[in-house]
């Protein structure tokens, strides 16, 4: 498994790109593999936040493992 996070990209900006064919190779592996947002939601203390950045939602992800957790 190959994981690649764009993690201060722009992602309607990144679709549109792909999509006008200014980046292939990232459209490439769209197409042909898996590709999905990372929501940017995250639950403290059983309540739902939204959060400015991604940064704590990586060792979620990583792990599979809520904050709460």
């Amino acid at each position: 498994i190959v994981v690649i996070g764009l993690d201060a990209a722009d992602q309607v900006l990144l679709e549109k790109w792909m999509n006008a064919g200014y980046l292939p190779n990232l459209n490439q592996i769209r197409e042909n593999g898996i590709y999905g947002r990372l929501n940017n939601t995250a639950k403290y203390c059983g309540v739902s936040e939204e959060l400015a950045s991604t940064e704590a939602l990586w060792p979620a992800f990583i792990t599979g493992c809520s904050p709460d957790t």
